[in-house]
């Protein structure tokens, strides 16, 4: 997380170049943009990454995406270099599409990472989360860490800034078809955010403040959080929350009391939603389908 720097150059050559298909990412509602802790930047629509490790290296941007998305013959991932205006594909096979841009491929990109992550899908239904709710600024963060003689890896799904209580969550969102909501794995999963809490608060609040005054740079801000200056004054909440996208009532009803006795030692709560549209400001006690433990 140290490595992050605002001032790397992908960063300030985005900001102060702004590039044509730069521009065109930020001015899609579908599409949301994640920095990442080794200086580079994920490209996500629909919870497929339509650009990969995005990053600068003299006077070219480079990334990749999965060949899968324009062709469906190969699994490998195809390099990519953006200048100024253009968009080059480093593969033969791809340049015979007559891709000229970013603006002509990028229908053809989102209809086949439709095919692979639909709306009711966990990346799905993540997606719609990040552009709907707005007050997420990171998703799938990933990390290796040490707790005890153990070496723990796993990835946090969503960041969400709680403005109202000045904090910064870690989210583990599921699916209600998620077998491990049954057979107690999610409690061993938030056990494993929380035990990287107690280990790294510190060092993730140091990064969130850096890639929050990054995004804010960038104008990745989402508007519902743009008046703040900066996350100075926040905290990291010490126990993650557990949030769903694709509830019904009589499903809440049959298992809340069974998710809460799993994780009420390791979450700070259960949102129950039936849909992805809903604000999740964090409430100050439980509601019908908001569970505080």
């Amino acid at each position: 997380m140290e490595k992050l720097n605002p001032e790397n150059s992908l960063f300030t050559e985005l900001e102060n170049k702004n590039p044509e298909w730069w521009q065109l990412l930020k001015d899609d509602n579908e599409i949301y943009i994640d920095i990442r802790k080794d200086n580079k930047i994920d490209v996500y629509y629909n919870g497929g990454a339509l650009l990969q490790n995005l990053r600068h290296d003299g006077n070219t941007f480079f990334a990749k995406t999965h060949y899968k998305y324009l062709l469906p013959a190969k699994a490998k991932y195809i390099d990519i270099s953006l200048n100024e205006s253009s968009f080059q594909l480093q593969d033969v096979a791809i340049q015979l599409l007559e891709i000229e841009n970013l603006e002509s491929v990028l229908p053809r990109l989102k209809a086949n990472i439709r095919q692979h992550y639909s709306a009711n899908s966990e990346k799905g239904i993540q997606a719609r989360f990040v552009t709907n709710v707005q007050k997420f600024i990171d998703s799938e963060f990933q990390y290796t860490f040490s707790y005890g003689h153990e070496r723990l890896t796993s990835r946090i799904d969503l960041t969400w800034v709680d403005e109202s209580n000045q904090e910064i969550i870690m989210v583990e969102l599921k699916t209600i078809g998620d077998s491990r909501l049954y057979d107690g794995e999610i409690t061993q999963q938030l056990k494993k955010y929380m035990q990287f809490i107690e280990v790294h608060g510190d060092d993730l609040l140091s990064y969130y403040k850096k890639l929050f005054l990054i995004k804010k740079r960038l104008g990745l801000i989402a508007k519902p959080l743009q008046h703040l200056e900066s996350l100075d004054g926040f905290r990291v909440q010490e126990k993650p929350l557990l949030l769903f996208g694709d509830c019904n009532q009589k499903w809440i009803n049959k298992f809340k009391g069974e998710i809460k006795d799993a994780v009420q030692d390791v979450a700070f709560g259960s949102y129950f939603f039936g849909s992805p549209k809903h604000d999740c400001d964090r409430i100050l006690k439980t509601t019908r389908n908001q569970h505080i433990y």
